[in-house]
């Protein structure tokens, strides 16, 4: 249910670590790894270099900013073939990287009073982390909302996909609200079709942003560009906003887990919420403290959910728990801005959910052995799509089996 992430372990029995976060060149070497090493060491600006022998056999793992080029790699000793590949992550890794800080205290503790914005320090930190420009990180982000505001037009407008729960809902939503027919939520009814929108993207394998995952990819998103439109602002306002929560992610991440396999739905709905809190409170100019109070309010307001997904799908009851994240941030970025308490610092309640989950059931954490997954209704469904998806494949595929 996360954004996906993957750790390349072994190589041709070698074992490495690959995350994608470098320019990666694996050289095999019949002569010396030590002579290769040595050699790259004197000639290319490495990141780190790293000899692998297994069974008498050597490879030299090279990380860096750029691949090792052709003409060093032929004038190395005894180098037998090369693999060069590229990094995924938007940003790299960098050898001795320093940030400012890690933790929300941390965080606190750096500010010293001066009531920077949280997006700022999120840029700050983003800055250090990659190597980027302030005005980099800020373009990285309008970037990232403009692929956000596309998918919710597309969800608006109607998806579909055979191999899912719930079909296209939020079209009829858009209609009934144009229309004056719901009941008056202001702009939460926006943020209840803009979560929607990105849910059924999400399910028909449209383009989304897993913020923080997958399973919870719709609530912050959704709620800050709807809030954002119906006060007006504009895409910069939105990426600074995003910025905000993503520093908060950062937290959780770090003292944590976004995953709901680890920490049940309280680790990726109530992140969520936790981000998306201090996003909306960036919105309405609000401070520091009542960005990381909002955030506070609204995981302790999650503490103990549950992940249980009806027909092994992220649908249900997920789509109704992303909106009930996105309502929860709103209520929490409101509370914090009139100066309601929140009494636990963040970082303590991170920890607490942490704690929380190891002592939830294996059954309550994504793996459709509890709560609603049992259902006699959600396992009749389960059964039914995965008896339309053998029919549709056929008797050659492994799903007719």
């Amino acid at each position: 249910t996360g954004g996906g992430m993957i750790e390349v372990i072994d190589v041709d029995g070698f074992p490495v670590s690959i995350g994608g976060d470098y320019f990666e060149t694996l050289l095999w070497v019949n002569g010396s790894g030590a002579d290769v090493m040595a050699a790259l060491e004197a000639g290319f600006d490495a990141d780190e270099i790293l000899l692998h022998e297994t069974d008498g056999r050597q490879l030299v793992q090279v990380k860096a900013a750029d691949f090792v080029s052709a003409d060093l790699v032929a004038a190395l000793p005894g180098i037998r073939s090369t693999k060069r590949l590229h990094p995924v992550l938007p940003v790299l890794s960098r050898k001795e990287t320093r940030v400012p800080f890690g933790s929300c205290t941390a965080m606190l503790e750096h500010d010293a009073g001066k009531s920077t914005p949280l997006w700022q320090l999120a840029v700050d930190y983003e800055c250090s982390r990659g190597g980027l420009t302030p005005a980099e990180v800020i373009q990285k982000m309008v970037e990232i909302v403009r692929i956000l505001r596309h998918s919710i037009a597309e969800g608006i407008a109607g998806t579909t996909y055979d191999d899912r729960v719930l079909g296209h809902q939020c079209g009829r939503f858009d209609e009934l609200m144009r229309s004056g027919k719901l009941l008056d939520g202001g702009a939460l009814n926006r943020i209840v079709l803009y979560v929607s929108a990105l849910m059924e993207v999400k399910s028909s394998m449209g383009v989304i942003v897993a913020a923080p995952t997958a399973g919870a990819c719709a609530a912050l998103p959704g709620a800050v560009i709807a809030m954002a439109e119906s006060m007006g602002l504009d895409e910069q306002e939105m990426a600074k906003a995003m910025l905000a929560s993503g520093l908060i992610g950062v937290f959780i991440a770090t003292r944590w887990t976004f995953a709901a396999e680890v920490g049940g739905c309280q680790a990726e709905g109530g992140s969520a919420a936790c981000m998306a809190a201090s996003a909306l409170v960036t919105l309405a100019g609000g401070s520091l403290t009542q960005c990381v109070s909002a955030s506070s309010m609204a995981m302790q307001n999650m503490i103990g959910l549950i992940c249980d997904p009806v027909a092994n799908r992220v649908e249900v009851p997920c789509l109704g728990k992303n909106v009930m994240a996105a309502s929860n941030a709103l209520s929490c970025a409101n509370m914090a801005l009139a100066g309601y308490d929140a009494i636990i610092p963040l970082d303590e309640v991170i920890d607490v959910a942490s704690k929380v989950s190891t002592q939830m059931p294996r059954e309550l954490r994504c793996t459709n052995l509890g709560g609603l997954s049992i259902t006699p209704t959600a396992l009749a469904l389960e059964k039914t799509l995965a008896d339309r998806r053998a029919a549709s494949c056929g008797s050659g595929c492994a799903c007719a089996g």
